[in-house]
């Protein structure tokens, strides 16, 4: 007969929080595999974005329509904006709207590239 010492369980109040599931398994874990399971990943120091799994050859094929559609983007919020301010009939609150729709776009396109 073996005896096993009951160790706690890594599945803690702090780590269902941090994960959307916790698994829990019927029989003890070795004394490596538990102290390996241990890692705090509540302040990571790096990110890293690493793009497309499995196409990473193809990232320059992929970045092209992104960078055409925030450039259009771009463009056309600029131009709006240009047209507004110096154009003296546009002076209306239909157009300061508008305005101020560019300007939320232009922040939109620009945190989702």
């Amino acid at each position: 007969m073996h005896a096993f010492v009951k160790r706690p369980s890594p599945c803690t109040l702090r780590y269902t929080q941090e994960t959307p599931f916790c698994l829990r398994v019927g029989h003890v874990l070795p004394a490596s595999m538990s102290e390996s399971n241990t890692t705090d990943f509540t302040s990571p120091s790096t990110f890293i974005l690493l793009g497309i799994p499995g196409l990473e050859a193809a990232h320059v094929w992929i970045s092209i329509p992104f960078c055409a559609m925030y450039t259009a983007a771009v463009l056309g919020n600029f131009t709006i904006l240009f047209i507004v301010k110096t154009e003296p009939s546009l002076r209306g609150p239909m157009y300061y709207f508008l305005c101020m729709l560019a300007v939320t776009d232009l922040g939109l396109s620009t945190s989702c590239l």
